[in-house]
């Protein structure tokens, strides 16, 4: 997120602005992963009511 601190613009705009340049300088990022990928846990909350019937049972 360095463009939003060095050109003070918002997280879309950066991520448009950065999508273009990639754009114009041929720049693609489809390389697969080789390794494993560690993953933190995550927690969302949010009141049952406006989430999905499948997401409020928790099956473990």
């Amino acid at each position: 997120m360095q463009l939003v601190k060095d050109l003070n613009v918002t997280k879309k705009t950066s991520w448009f602005m950065l999508q273009r340049i990639r754009m114009c300088f041929g720049i693609e990022n489809n390389n697969d992963l080789d390794n494993g990928v560690e993953v933190d846990e995550t927690y969302v909350s949010g009141k049952n009511k406006n989430r999905h019937v499948e997401s409020t049972t928790l099956t473990r």
